[in-house]
C-alpha cells in the first residue's frame, strides 16, 4: 500500500539576517527577527514513490535537492508515460517540494498546478490534500494569504474527511504558520499544538519537533521567553534518537539559532547554542550535506562574533561562504559576505570590509531578481535585510567624509539606497515587474533641474542626509538617531490629523530644525524649487509639506513631492493638449463606509476644466471603472472614494459601489496603455486612509504609481473632509488647466496654499496629507 512520508528540507539559515525574504514568513520577524524561518518551510505532504526508499528520498536525506529534483522529474515522466496518474501526482509533489528548497518558487508553483490538475482529473483525494497543502505552504511564504487560507482549509477538510491523521498533522502546521503570519497568535498555538499532538502519536518525531519549535518561535514573539526556551531544549533532547540526515542537520540548525536569538549576548547561552551548531556540522559532514554544512560554519562564525571572538569567526565564515559558492547557494553566500563584511569592519579593515558588503548586495539583489522578492507582508523588508544596505552605505558616507573620492563615495552611498528601495518596492508588491516597466532616470543630476533630491539616511547614532543637485551632491548629517528620528515622525503624525488641535506644531518646527534647516543656505544658493523626498522609515507616513520653521510651512517656500526611488520615476512633465479624464467615485454610503456627499461636488468641479467621463455611484461598480479604463486613453483617472494602504497589500483596496478595487486590478488595465505608448500620466486617489504608524502601509502608498503603471499619483495619508477635499482638488485642477508650463508638484503647492489662506480649511490636517508620488514635472 502506498504510504504518506513527510519530509522537509529546511532553507539555509542566516546569522543575523538570514535570507528568507523569497520563500519563508516574514511576519513572525517584526518583533523577533527571523528564528522561526528554519521550520516555516514547505509544509507540504510529500509522496514515497515506492515502498523501498527512492532515488529522490536518498537525495533528500543527504540534502542533495538537485538530484532529488532529477530523480523526481524522471519519476513523473515514467509514470505519465505508463499511465499512473496517481504515481505521476506523487512525483510532481516532490519534485514541487524540491523546487522550493532551492528557492525557485515559480517552477515549485507551475509543478503543483500540473499536479493539480492531474489530481481533479483523477479524483484522487489523497494527492488533493498534498497539493493543496503544498499549493497553501507556498502561497503563505510568497506573502499571498489570501490565496493560502482557502486552500489550506480545503486539504484539513479533505484530509479530516478521509481521516488521514498525518495530513491533518502537516495542513495543522501550515495553518500555525499562515495565522503567525497574519498575528492570529492564539489560532497559530492551537494548529502548532495539534500537530505536535497528531505527529507524537504517529510516531513522526521530525514533524512534532517542527511544530514545536514553531510554537517555541512564536512564544519567544510573545516575549515567553522561559517557556521558548524549555520547548528548545526539549526538541534538542529528543534529536538524539534521530537517525542522522538532511532533516536532522536542519532541526539543529535550528535550535541553535533560537538559542541564539534567545540568549542575546548571554556568553554561556550563547556556548549552548554552539552546541547543536556543532551537531549540525558533524552531522552534514557524514552524509555529504554542504549546505548544511555551511550554515553550520556561518552560524558558529556568527556565536564566536557575538563573542567578540573576532579572529576565530573569520575563518569559520570563510569556510561558510566557501561551501555557498561550492554549492551554488546565493540565499547562503550573501549573508556570508554580509558576516564577513561585518567582521572585517569590526577589525578596522574599512576598505576589505566594503569590498565584502558589495559582495553581499550584489548577491542578494540577484537573489531578488531571480526569485521575485516574495517576503510575507506584515514584516519590513527594512528590518531584515534593510541594515546590510545602511552599514554599506555608511562606510560609504565616512569614507566621503574623510575627503576620500567624496563625489564618487556620495554617489555610491545613493545608488546603494536606490537598490533597497526598489528590493523594498518589489517585496512590499511581492512582484519583480513593478519596477520592471518603469522607465528608469540614469542621470538622475540631469533630471533634477531647479529640483533637489532629498535622502534621509537613519542610522542608529545619527541620521545623515544626502542632497542631490544639478551640480552633484552634498552631505550632511544630525546628531539624531533611527529610532529618535521615527519617534518624532510618528508624534507629529499622531497630531496632525487632529484638526482641533495645535500641538502638531511643537514636533512640526522640531523636524524642521532636524531636517530641513542645515539644507536652506545651499537651497537658496543654488535657487531650488522643488523638494523631492525620498523618504524612509516613519518618514513615509508624514506630509514633509507640513513640517514648520517657526514662521512658516514647508509648502509655502518650496514645491514638494516624494518618490520611492528617484531612478524609479519617468521624468516626463504633463503634456497640455487635449487631456482626457476618467472620474468617478462613490458618495452613497455603500457596505458599511459612511456617505462621501462631498464626491459630487469634486467631480463636479473636474467637469468644469476638462470633458471628463464621469461614473458615480451605481455606475461606479468594479466591472465598469475596469471597463473603461481598459476601453479609454486616459491622461488623468481620478477616484474619489473610501480607500486604505494596508501593510499587506493584499488588504488595500479603492471601495467601488459594488465591491472592492485592488492594486492588482488598476494594474491590470493601467499598466497596457504604458505599454502600448499611451501612460496614464496622473492617478488620483482623493479620500484614502494609510494605517498611522505602518511603515509598509505607506511604502505602499508610496510604489502606489510604480504599481498601477501610471507616471505619478496624488493620494492622500488619511482622510480628509468633503468640503476641504472638493476645494483642493478644485484648485488644483484649475492651477493645471490656466497655465500649462505648471508642473503638478507647483498645482499642489498653490491648491494647498489656498486652503491654508482660508480659514475653514488652514489646518494642516485638511490640506497637508496630499501627497504628489513619482513624476513631479
Amino acid at each position: 500500500m502506498t504510504h504518506f512520508k513527510y519530509y522537509k528540507g529546511t532553507p539555509a539559515l542566516g546569522n543575523t539576517s538570514p535570507d528568507v525574504l523569497l520563500k519563508f514568513p516574514l511576519a513572525f520577524f517584526r518583533a523577533f527577527a527571523l528564528i522561526v524561518i528554519v521550520v516555516s518551510f514547505n509544509g507540504g505532504v510529500a509522496f514515497c514513490a515506492l515502498e523501498r526508499q527512492s532515488a529522490g528520498e536518498a537525495a533528500v536525506e543527504r540534502g542533495d535537492f538537485e538530484a532529488a529534483v532529477t530523480a523526481w522529474r524522471e519519476e513523473a515522466r515514467r509514470y505519465e508515460a505508463n499511465r499512473n496518474a496517481s504515481g505521476r501526482i506523487r512525483a510532481l509533489v516532490n519534485l514541487a517540494e524540491a523546487y522550493q528548497e532551492l528557492g525557485r518558487p515559480e517552477l515549485a508553483l507551475t509543478t503543483l498546478e500540473m499536479a493539480r490538475d492531474a489530481a481533479t482529473r483523477s479524483a484522487d483525494k489523497r494527492g488533493l490534500i498534498a497539493i493543496k497543502n503544498s499549493l497553501g505552504s507556498l502561497y503563505t511564504r510568497s506573502g499571498k494569504s489570501a490565496l493560502a487560507e482557502p486552500l489550506l482549509m480545503e486539504s484539513l477538510a479533505l484530509a479530516e474527511q478521509e481521516k488521514d491523521s498525518i495530513g491533518i498533522a502537516l495542513v495543522a502546521n501550515n495553518l500555525g504558520n499562515l495565522f503567525a503570519s497574519q498575528e492570529r497568535d492564539a489560532l497559530a498555538q492551537q494548529n502548532y499544538l495539534r500537530c505536535t499532538a497528531l505527529a507524537a502519536e504517529l510516531r513522526d518525531w521530525v514533524l512534532s519537533s517542527r511544530a514545536t519549535l514553531n510554537l517555541a518561535a512564536l512564544l519567544a514573539r510573545e516575549g515567553q521567553n522561559a517557556q521558548a526556551s524549555g520547548f528548545c531544549e526539549r526538541v534538542w533532547k529528543n534529536l538524539f534518537d534521530l537517525p542522522d540526515s538532511h532533516d536532522k542537520a536542519q532541526l539543529c540548525l535550528a535550535v541553535s539559532y533560537l538559542f541564539q536569538t534567545l540568549a542575546g549576548r548571554d556568553e554561556k547561552l550563547l556556548d549552548n547554542a554552539a552546541q547543536p551548531a556543532r551537531e549540525a556540522q558533524r552531522i552534514a559532514e557524514k552524509i555529504g550535506d554542504s549546505r548544511s554544512l555551511s550554515s553550520a560554519f556561518g552560524y558558529l562564525g556568527a556565536i564566536a562574533e557575538k563573542q567578540g571572538r573576532h579572529a576565530e569567526a573569520v575563518p569559520l565564515t570563510r569556510r561558510a561562504r566557501f561551501l555557498a559558492q561550492q554549492t551554488q547557494s546565493p540565499h547562503l553566500l550573501y549573508q556570508w559576505e554580509w558576516q564577513m563584511a561585518r567582521l572585517l569592519k569590526a577589525q578596522g579593515q574599512t576598505d576589505e570590509a566594503i569590498g565584502a558588503y558589495r559582495r553581499a548586495v550584489e548577491t542578494h539583489h540577484t537573489l531578488c531578481d531571480c526569485a521575485g522578492c516574495g517576503g510575507d507582508a506584515p514584516a519590513s523588508f527594512r528590518e531584515t535585510v534593510g541594515p546590510l544596505y545602511y552599514q554599506l552605505a555608511d562606510l560609504l558616507l565616512q569614507r566621503a567624509n574623510s575627503g576620500i573620492d567624496a563625489q564618487k563615495n556620495l554617489a555610491e552611498a545613493r545608488d546603494t539606497l536606490e537598490i533597497l528601495k526598489t528590493a523594498e518596492i518589489e517585496d512590499y508588491f511581492h512582484d519583480i515587474c513593478v519596477t520592471v516597466g518603469q522607465a528608469k532616470v540614469r542621470d538622475v543630476e540631469a533630471v533634477l533641474q531647479n529640483a533637489a533630491a532629498i535622502y534621509y539616511v537613519p542610522l542608529p547614532d545619527r541620521t545623515e542626509i544626502l542632497l542631490g543637485l544639478p551640480s552633484g551632491w552634498r552631505r550632511f548629517f544630525i546628531a539624531m538617531g533611527a529610532g529618535a528620528l521615527n519617534a518624532k515622525a510618528r508624534r507629529l503624525r499622531l497630531h496632525l490629523e487632529r484638526p482641533s488641535s495645535d500641538r502638531y506644531l511643537i514636533y512640526a518646527q522640531e523636524l524642521y530644525e532636524a531636517l530641513i534647516r542645515p539644507l536652506e543656505a545651499t537651497l537658496r544658493a543654488e535657487k531650488v524649487g522643488t523638494l523631492v523626498f525620498v523618504p524612509d522609515g516613519a518618514l513615509r507616513a508624514i506630509p514633509l509639506a507640513a513640517l514648520h520653521d517657526g514662521q512658516q510651512f514647508l509648502i509655502e517656500k518650496f514645491n514638494v513631492a516624494v518618490v520611492p526611488g528617484l531612478t524609479l520615476m519617468d521624468p516626463r512633465p504633463l503634456p497640455r493638449g487635449k487631456i482626457s479624464v476618467l472620474a468617478g467615485g462613490v458618495s452613497e454610503a455603500v457596505q458599511g463606509f459612511d456617505s462621501l456627499p462631498g464626491v459630487s461636488g469634486e467631480l463636479g468641479h473636474i467637469r468644469q476644466n476638462y470633458d471628463a467621463k464621469e461614473l458615480l455611484n451605481a455606475d461606479f461598480t468594479k466591472a465598469a471603472v475596469q471597463r473603461r479604463i481598459a476601453e479609454g486613453a486616459y491622461q488623468i483617472i481620478h477616484i474619489a472614494s473610501h480607500g486604505e494602504f494596508n501593510g499587506d497589500p493584499q488588504q488595500t483596496y479603492l471601495l467601488t459601489y459594488d465591491g472592492r478595487l485592488t492594486l492588482n486590478d488598476l494594474e491590470d488595465v493601467i499598466r497596457p496603455h504604458q505599454y502600448r505608448g499611451v501612460p496614464v500620466e496622473l492617478l488620483v486617489l482623493s479620500a484614502c486612509q494609510t494605517a498611522a504608524g505602518d511603515d509598509r502601509a505607506a511604502l505602499g502608498l508610496a510604489g502606489v504609481a510604480l504599481k498601477s503603471g501610471a507616471r505619478s499619483a496624488l493620494a492622500t495619508l488619511w482622510s480628509v473632509g468633503d468640503e476641504a477635499s472638493a476645494e483642493l482638488m478644485n484648485q488644483f485642477y484649475s492651477a493645471l488647466k490656466k497655465d500649462p508650463s505648471l508642473s503638478k508638484a507647483a498645482a499642489l503647492r498653490m491648491s494647498q496654499i489656498a486652503l491654508l489662506k482660508d480659514k475653514r480649511f488652514q489646518h494642516p490636517a485638511l490640506w497637508s496629507p496630499y501627497l504628489l508620488i513619482g513624476n513631479w514635472l
